[in-house]
C-alpha cells in the first residue's frame, strides 16, 4: 500500500449525503453540494450522481470541467475574475457576484453564446468574507435587473467565514426582509435566498430559519459529519470517511527538548516544546508539504503530536502499549481541513474502501 494514504469510505460518504438531502428535504430546504475538496475524485462524484444529487458547486473554476456530467446545476462560489468572465459562462450555470464590472462582462459573454447566465448578488452581513452591504446590493440589484445576458437568481451571504460570525435569528430575518423587499420592488420570486452551510444545520429544529431562506452550500458536513462552527457532530452522519494513514520512518528514544541555542524552526513554525525526558519517538513520512499534521486525531491512544518540518512529522508514542518500527504504520481521522489538504496532495495516495 502507498503511504502516506488518504483512505476514502465510499459507503460512509453516500450515506452522508443522503441523509443530509433527506433532513434538508424534510424542512422545505436544499443545498448544493460543495465539491471544492473531492472534484479531483471521481468515484464520489459518481456516487453522489448515482443518488441523484446533481446540484454541485466549487471554488475553484477548474473544477468544473469535472463535475459538468455530474451536475446539473452548478455554482462558482466565489465572485469570478474579470480575466475568467467567459470561462465561468461556459461551465457554471450560477455564480456569486460582488462587482458591477464582473456582472456586465457577464452579460456580455452570455449574450456572445445566446445564453443567459444566473448570478446571486453576495451580501456582507458583518462576517467581512465578501459581499456588499445592503445599500449598496439595492443599488446594483437596480441596473442589475435591465440587463439582457443574466438574470437575477438571487442573494447569498457567508456566516462563519473570515470573521467567524456565527447565524442568529437576528442575521437570518435581515437577509429574507431584505430578499422579501428585492422581490416585492422588482416583482420577482427569487431561486435562491443562500446562505446557510455547515454552521446552520443544528440550527434547523430551533425555528429560527426563516422560509424564504431555502438554500444551504453543504462542504464540512458532508465530508466530516460535523457543523463548522463548533465541530460538534450530527445524529446519523459518519465522523470517519476519510483515515489517513502514514509510515513510520524512524524510531528512537531520544530527548524531547532540543539541545543548544535555538532559532526560528523550519518555515518559522514555533513549536512550544515541553520537557517530558527522554521519550519515544517516531518519524513519520510526511510534513507540512502534504498536510498540517496537528489537524490529525491518532485512532491510537497514546500518540502525542510534537511538530513537524516539510517532509516528516514527530510523534512522542511513549504512552503507546505497543512498540512501533519502521514500516509500522499509524492512523489517523482528519479534520475538514486536512481531509481537503490531504485530497489536494499529489504526493497522497488516494484509496477508496
Amino acid at each position: 500500500m502507498s503511504n502516506p494514504a488518504l483512505l476514502i469510505d465510499q459507503q460512509a460518504f453516500r450515506e452522508n449525503a443522503l441523509r443530509l438531502h433527506e433532513v434538508l428535504q424534510g424542512q422545505g430546504k436544499f443545498c448544493h453540494f460543495d465539491c471544492s475538496a473531492f472534484a479531483r475524485q471521481i468515484p464520489l462524484l459518481e456516487m453522489l450522481a448515482s443518488c441523484g444529487l446533481n446540484r454541485l458547486a466549487s471554488s475553484r473554476l477548474q473544477d468544473f470541467e469535472l463535475l459538468r456530467p455530474y451536475a446539473q446545476d452548478s455554482l462558482f462560489l466565489r465572485s469570478p475574475m474579470p480575466s475568467e468572465v467567459s470561462q465561468v459562462v461556459d461551465l457554471c450555470d450560477l455564480s456569486c457576484n460582488t462587482e458591477w464590472e464582473v456582472i456586465c462582462a457577464l452579460s456580455d459573454a452570455a449574450l456572445v453564446r445566446q445564453k443567459i447566465h444566473r448570478v446571486l448578488v453576495q451580501l456582507d452581513l458583518g462576517d467581512l468574507t465578501s459581499g456588499l452591504q445592503l445599500e449598496a446590493a439595492s443599488q446594483m440589484i437596480a441596473k442589475l435587473v435591465n440587463l439582457r445576458g443574466v438574470r437575477l437568481a438571487g442573494l447569498k451571504t457567508t456566516f462563519n467565514g473570515y470573521g467567524g460570525i456565527l447565524p442568529d435569528a437576528a442575521k437570518f430575518n435581515e437577509l429574507a426582509t431584505f430578499a422579501q423587499f428585492i422581490e416585492k420592488r422588482y416583482g420577482l420570486a427569487l431561486e435562491f435566498v443562500s446562505g446557510l452551510n455547515s454552521s446552520c444545520l443544528s440550527l434547523l429544529d430551533e425555528g429560527i430559519i426563516p422560509p424564504a431562506l431555502r438554500h444551504f452550500v453543504i462542504g464540512e458536513a458532508l465530508l466530516t459529519g460535523r457543523e463548522s462552527a463548533y465541530g460538534g457532530s450530527f445524529a446519523g452522519l459518519y465522523q470517519n470517511i476519510f483515515c489517513f494513514q502514514a509510515e513510520v520512518i524512524e524510531a528512537q528514544r531520544r530527548p524531547s527538548l532540543p539541545q543548544g541555542p535555538r532559532g526560528d524552526c523550519s518555515a518559522g513554525r514555533v513549536i512550544p516544546y515541553e520537557d517530558r525526558g527522554l521519550i519515544q519517538r517516531v518519524n513519520l513520512a510526511f510534513g507540512y508539504q502534504d498536510l498540517d499534521a496537528s489537524k490529525l486525531e491518532a485512532k491510537l491512544r497514546g500518540v502525542r503530536y510534537l511538530g513537524q518540518t516539510q517532509d516528516q512529522s514527530f510523534y512522542d508514542v511513549t504512552g503507546l502499549n505497543k512498540c512501533l518500527r519502521p514500516g509500522d504504520s499509524l492512523e489517523f481521522i482528519p479534520d475538514y481541513t486536512a481531509s481537503l489538504e490531504a485530497l489536494m496532495s499529489p504526493f497522497v495516495a488516494k484509496l477508496f474502501v
